[in-house]
């Protein structure tokens, strides 16, 4: 996928899973997924699980980009 990106001048930045959706995207700490859609951090409360881990994945994706540019 990335060559066929880079083929039409298209970025690609690869951004790592590991943990997106048991780590809380507002306080950064270790939660625990009760069922499949609910995230819990004991700080922050309930939350979708796939909004946050799509939160923590978008945050990583901007970092980099904060880095390089």
């Amino acid at each position: 996928m990335t060559n066929k990106a880079a083929l039409v001048g298209i970025k690609v930045i690869i951004v790592f899973e590991n943990w997106t959706s048991q780590t809380c995207r507002k306080c950064n700490q270790r939660g625990t997924r009760r069922t499949l859609g609910l995230f819990v951090c004991k700080t922050c409360g309930e939350e979708s699980a796939d909004r946050n881990a799509f939160s923590n994945i978008a945050y990583g994706a901007l970092g980099y980009i904060s880095k390089v540019g």
